[in-house]
């Protein structure tokens, strides 16, 4: 959808080189969006990171889930 307003809100963006200008032209836009874009929000995600200092061989998790493959104690 070309909405002038949009465009005019991101060239403004675009341009600012102050964080606190652009956090606040950043949230108009996403309001926006929101309006135009038919969403609907389904759920939250959270995660923890957290294990034991007993096990060896963790590794790092991935960005979604941790593997727990060649895990001991």
């Amino acid at each position: 959808m070309d909405d002038p307003g949009e465009a005019a809100l991101k060239a403004k963006f675009t341009e600012s080189a102050d964080p606190a200008e652009r956090q606040k032209l950043w949230g108009e836009i996403q309001a926006l969006i929101y309006e135009q874009v038919p969403t609907m929000k389904t759920g939250d995600v959270y995660t923890y990171n957290i294990a034991s200092t007993k096990l060896t061989g963790l590794g790092e998790a991935t960005l979604i889930w941790p593997h727990f493959w060649n895990v001991d104690k």
